[in-house]
């Protein structure tokens, strides 16, 4: 199924002649290799060469026979390699580009609705410390920073799931990338925003922690985009979220995009019991919600495969405190323990419907015995991956 003259040229025009701003992101590769479908078509090779024009330095490669998703960044160790990935790009191209998770509530210890994902990019420039995400197969397998040029058929796909709904679906770029972040470089919320707004049932929502949103603030979104950012404390932020702008540089971007007339949601994840948490989670929220007031808050600790949860310990040392507070193995989950999350939940629900009483809050790969022990509703959850609410359960194939 074609998309349409209209978006393909769209597409061409974008990857071949829109502006790259490199000063925009912090992201600076070191190596760009050319990947699978990188060189298919001539806009694709216009791109590309203008990626290596802004990156001049960088050292060029091309495997064109591999998929982007299995380029392996060089390194003696598995910490080099990762090292290594937050300074390659792998341009190439994906074949499952939007897919629907489906794990039934409760599955695997945690309470989590089906919602639809998709891939434009992957990994993310950041580096934090505590990211989950460094401990999946694909992160370990293939560390480096990805573009998916393959535009145009990622909004085919797109438009395949919405001709068989009969309602209003969101697509969520997801927790596995940061394409904010990136758009300077990309440009794809150039295609991605105005595609959807002219989809009667289409919505996107972008997490990110980014304040680079200067492309956002051109396009006509329709009211069909959703802006979520991943905020925490100032000093926890400050410790183990690097590369990423500070808090109050993301409250600004939030405010600038919710003055565009974007939704915003927040969410705040991973909750640590650092010392003085009380304190830094009041100041946190202070500060949220009297720079933006979201459309919904969700809340998370820490839900780390084990791997994730050695690599963090190796980067920050298996005796910082923080590590005493983590409970054994779940489900093959890591957290903290149960009355910690308990403590800080409590505490941060207080602070938020003491300055927001109406503003709906959720948990995040939460199990379904917290959510009851901080008196919330799952079955009534508008969490940060759904367009509404969890009570009308999985969005239709």
């Amino acid at each position: 199924m074609g998309i349409g003259t209209k978006w393909t040229t769209l597409v061409r025009r974008v990857l071949a002649e829109e502006p790259l701003r490199p000063e925009g992101t912090v992201f600076r590769p070191t190596q760009i290799i050319a990947a699978r479908g990188a060189r298919d078509n001539g806009w694709r090779q216009e791109y590309l060469a203008r990626l290596r024009a802004a990156f001049p330095e960088a050292e060029y490669l091309e495997q064109l026979k591999t998929p982007a998703a299995r380029v392996r960044p060089s390194g003696e160790t598995a910490a080099e390699r990762r090292r290594r990935g937050k300074e390659t790009l792998v341009v190439g191209t994906m074949g499952r580009l939007v897919d629907q998770h489906r794990d039934p509530p409760s599955d695997r210890g945690v309470h989590c609705y089906p919602y639809w994902h998709f891939n434009c990019v992957g990994h993310c420039p950041f580096d934090c410390s505590f990211c989950y995400v460094q401990g999946s197969q694909s992160a370990m397998g293939s560390p480096a920073v990805k573009f998916y040029v393959n535009l145009e058929e990622l909004l085919a796909r797109f438009e395949r799931v919405l001709q068989r709904t009969s309602r209003p679906i969101l697509f969520y770029g997801s927790k596995l990338q940061e394409p904010i972040e990136l758009d300077p470089l990309t440009n794809f919320t150039k295609v991605l925003v105005p595609f959807m707004a002219a989809q009667r049932d289409g919505r996107l929502l972008f997490l990110t922690k980014s304040a680079s949103v200067d492309n956002l603030l051109e396009l006509d979104h329709g009211g069909h985009t959703v802006l979520s950012w991943s905020l925490n404390a100032a000093e926890v932020s400050e410790e183990f979220e690097h590369r990423a702008p500070p808090l109050k540089e993301r409250l600004r971007a939030a405010q600038r995009c919710a003055e565009a007339g974007y939704e915003v949601r927040f969410v705040i994840m991973p909750v640590l019991p650092v010392d003085d948490w009380p304190a830094k989670y009041s100041e946190l929220i202070r500060w949220a919600l009297g720079a933006v007031r979201p459309s919904r808050v969700t809340l998370g600790g820490i839900c780390s495969f084990p791997s994730a949860l050695r690599i963090w310990q190796a980067r920050i040392g298996k005796d910082h405190p923080l590590f005493k507070h983590v409970a054994p193995e779940q489900r093959g989950r890591r957290r903290f323990r149960a009355e910690i999350r308990e403590a800080m939940y409590d505490h941060l629900i207080g602070e938020i419907r003491r300055r927001a009483p109406e503003l709906p809050i959720s948990l995040c790969l939460e199990t379904p015995e917290m959510w009851q022990r901080v008196g919330l509703s799952a079955a009534e959850s508008r969490c940060n991956c759904l367009l509404t609410s969890g009570r009308e359960g999985p969005q239709r194939r």
